[in-house]
């Protein structure tokens, strides 16, 4: 089996059970982002959207739909990098990784979680907090960019240029 054929998600997996076991990634390639997961709180739960190094995308709706995109096409691979991208911004700006997160988030916060062979690593707070400060303004509108695009692409709609 050709490791490098594995979905991102598998990797992580791997990494997790590593640190678990006392073997870490190299510390030069620690931070660098595999993932990032996006959760919105609602009034009736909560919203996720993860965007994958591989260019697979997932998005849970507080309502129980959800859009799976198993990188049928590279329609969404530039959004996804740029979601990515933009996380290496924060990513660098936060402490120490956790291998727990915090139970499910309250309605009105978000939670950015940045996942790294290293550990996850995770910002949370009012979602107007997150609106106004510069890093994650950006990749929130980037996030919201990608979850426009997801969605037109379950449609079967074409993606804006």
């Amino acid at each position: 089996m050709n490791v490098e054929n594995l979905e991102t998600r598998h990797h992580l997996q791997a990494w997790h059970i590593l640190r678990q076991l006392g073997q870490g990634p190299p510390a030069e390639s620690a931070k660098e982002i595999l993932g990032i997961v996006v959760e919105m709180g609602m009034e009736k739960g909560t919203d996720l959207l993860a965007g994958y190094a591989d260019h697979r995308a997932r998005y849970f709706n507080y309502s129980g739909s959800a859009i799976i995109w198993e990188h049928p096409n590279a329609t969404l691979d530039l959004p996804i990098e740029s979601l990515l991208r933009e996380g290496l911004q924060l990513v660098n700006r936060l402490g120490s990784p956790c291998e727990k997160l915090p139970p499910e988030i309250n309605a009105k916060c978000t939670r950015i979680s940045f996942i790294t062979s290293g550990g996850i690593y995770f910002g949370e707070g009012p979602t107007a907090a997150f609106s106004q400060d510069p890093f994650s303004r950006k990749l929130l509108g980037q996030a919201t960019v990608l979850l426009q695009l997801l969605v037109n692409a379950s449609r079967g709609a074409r993606p804006a240029h």
